[in-house]
């Protein structure tokens, strides 16, 4: 036998060993993963610390993990992974493919066991929400049947929904003073207000070369939206983009609300802080306020309750993620989530200890928002705000970061703002009124620098109170200044769509890198700063935009060209807009100079890319103004707006 001929033999031997090693030891894990044994102590260690000051009657949110998914071998579970892979949407598909995992889809997609959840439910348990990333589900139950619960073979481990709770902003119909660029010349948009937050991370650089977020879709996690025109006239482009609304205060079991704004019996300011978050990211109003990427779409996710505070409860949080990753008419989800609402509450009563659960693994939320980022959604969430008195005495808070910033793969926005005696933005911290105020500060437990980059702590918004028709609100300003690590997520994430719009194939984690590659301080990270200030046009540019930029109105590319009036029904005729305010025609030359078409675009074009007929491009059928099909030939077609002209060729064949 030849020397060739034995080695081939060789490397195959070796290879189906490594074959058969390979699905032993995937096969192991999934079976590891399709089944975890009950923990020896089901009850978790906070909620027995509840229930010991509890009655017997009293009522408490819990969670309750489980066991499996009522699947116990390999071929089930193959099968089950390839059903979900197979009804998975287009959109869903890519944008989980750009992760680069192995595997679009694991154990955490597949669904609870329903009879599980049935069978507490018998026992008198109100269920609140399931989790299938989480293999478990949250109940409203009294302390008397939690017994009950740990007996089931099937029951893991009973935890406590953690509760987070944030003070409300509070809003003056007086403008606080802040800093404005010096530079106002060489841009198409009027920011008014709004230019500082814009250039610091430098957004209007990426708006003045055409990059506004369409394409790209945005799961907003608040209090409530008021989407109004009349009351909130910047918001009246963004009510034409929402994509999904779900209320998950309001849904209760298999009841569903969709409702995402006021209703009756809401505290006062309950819609308060989602409405100017959407506004900060969404909103446009010309010479007034212009939104991080305010041609992105939206998901709106009511997931806050107010009264006295604002209160957070994680089930609803990890409940709206799964929801956002499959939302909206296709079922394709959201590309970014941003969580503006940073909570502390750190005690053996109430939410997770610092030294124990901020470690990235430990926390619900966190776990929730990770999973999340594994499925290709970019996760953007406020480190969180401080003042003296509340956790600290001092004029520099020790670290008390807030889940989920604490998560590795979430992009955590601290804040900066301008100290007008040194000239320099620096880590925000003021006081008012002899109280100390400003964005929480890394590191994690663990060591990890937080935050991971920062934007402007005051952000020009809307007005959650105007009303111009209410007597006592009609005479406040229709816009605000707000101040926290809110507004900096805000813009984080606006400017996070920008950067995906020009690079469509960029995992979450790519994006989050080169956050912080082409941040201020990207040199030397820091647990005040992280990275330093964002910089969203440098993201963008880091590598050449798969998306080009563009500076003035014009036509792109027609398409098909060239164009049979005979096998196609129309060609498709895109066009970028820049400057707003005045309206665009397209003409149809021959080329001899006749005129064939004329489209009227309207009397006041916005910003934006006309790229597609459901993105509002123009089609042409190849007829006349006369109703006739037109001859083979070239054909030129013009578009005029009140600023430039463009001209691209266009071929007919027949």
């Amino acid at each position: 036998m030849s020397k060739n001929l034995m080695t081939a033999i060789e490397k195959m031997k070796i290879l189906s060993v490594l074959f058969i090693l390979i699905f032993l030891i995937t096969s192991y894990t999934h079976a590891n993963e399709l089944y975890k044994a009950p923990l020896k102590d089901k009850i978790g260690r906070k909620l027995h610390y509840s229930m010991l000051r509890m009655e017997k009657n009293d009522e408490i949110n819990i969670w309750v993990f489980f066991t499996d998914k009522g699947i116990f071998n390999i071929d089930e579970y193959e099968k089950s992974i390839t059903r979900f892979k197979n009804n998975l949407s287009e959109r869903r598909r890519q944008r989980r493919e750009k992760t680069g995992r192995a595997e679009i889809a694991d154990f955490t997609d597949l669904p609870v066991y329903k009879d599980y959840v049935k069978e507490i439910e018998n026992i008198e348990a109100k269920r609140r929400i399931i989790s299938n990333w989480l293999n478990g589900a949250s109940f409203r139950v009294r302390k008397d049947i939690i017994n009950e619960i740990t007996a089931f073979p099937f029951v893991r481990k009973i935890e406590r929904v953690e509760k987070f709770y944030l003070e409300p902003e509070t809003y003056k119909t007086t403008r606080k003073r802040i800093k404005k660029m010096d530079k106002e010349e060489g841009f198409e948009f009027n920011y008014g207000n709004s230019r500082t937050q814009d250039s610091l991370i430098a957004l209007d650089i990426a708006h003045n070369h055409g990059y506004f977020g369409e394409g790209v879709r945005i799961g907003i996690f608040d209090t409530g939206f008021w989407v109004d025109s009349t009351r909130f006239e910047a918001l009246g482009h963004v009510s034409k983009r929402i994509i999904a609304k779900w209320d998950f205060i309001g849904s209760h079991g298999d009841t569903i609300d969709t409702i995402v704004g006021p209703e009756l019996g809401d505290p006062p300011g309950q819609i308060n802080h989602g409405t100017s978050m959407l506004s900060l990211i969404g909103g446009y109003k010309d010479n007034e306020l212009i939104g991080a990427s305010f041609n992105a779409k939206f998901a709106l996710a009511k997931t806050e309750m107010v009264d006295e505070e604002i209160m957070q409860e994680e089930d609803y949080w990890a409940a709206a993620t799964e929801w956002a990753d499959s939302c909206g008419p296709d079922k394709g989800g959201v590309d970014i989530i941003s969580s503006s609402l940073g909570y502390k509450s750190f005690d053996d009563t109430i939410g997770y200890l610092y030294e124990e659960h901020m470690n990235g693994d430990s926390a619900i939320i966190t776990r929730a928002a990770d999973l999340a980022v594994s499925k290709g959604i970019i996760v953007v969430t406020a480190m969180g705000n401080v003042k003296s008195g509340s956790g600290t005495n001092t004029s520099r808070p020790d670290t008390c970061i807030v889940a989920p910033a604490d998560g590795d793969s979430v992009i955590s926005a601290g804040a900066v703002d301008f100290n007008f005696d040194t000239k320099q933005w620096e880590w925000a911290w003021v006081w008012i009124d002899g109280v100390g105020y400003g964005a929480i500060i890394g590191p994690t437990s663990d060591g990890r620098t937080k935050p991971e980059v920062c934007a402007s702590w005051c952000g020009y918004h809307t007005n959650p109170e105007y009303d111009p028709e209410a007597p006592d609100t009609a005479e406040q300003f229709p816009y605000v200044t707000g101040q926290g690590t809110s507004i900096s997520t805000a813009l984080i994430a606006g400017g996070c769509a920008l950067i995906l719009q020009a690079h469509p194939d960029w995992s979450p984690m790519k994006v989050r890198e080169v956050l912080l590659n082409t941040a201020s301080q990207h040199a030397s990270p820091n647990d005040t700063l992280g990275w330093g200030i964002a910089n969203i046009w440098k993201a963008i540019n880091y590598e050449t935009p798969a998306v080009r930029p563009f500076e003035n109105d014009e036509l792109a590319p027609p398409y098909p060209n060239p164009f049979n009036p005979k096998k196609h029904p129309h060609v498709v005729i895109p066009y970028n807009i820049i400057n707003e305010g005045l309206g665009g025609k397209i003409f149809i030359f021959s080329i001899s100079g006749r005129k064939i078409e004329e489209i009227n675009l309207g009397d006041n074009l916005l910003p934006g890319r006309y790229i597609t007929p459901e993105y509002g491009a123009v089609t042409w059928d190849g007829k006349d103004l006369n109703g006739e099909t037109v001859d083979a030939g070239i054909y030129i077609i013009l578009l005029r707006t009140g600023y430039t002209s463009s001209v691209k060729k266009l071929a007919i064949v027949r």
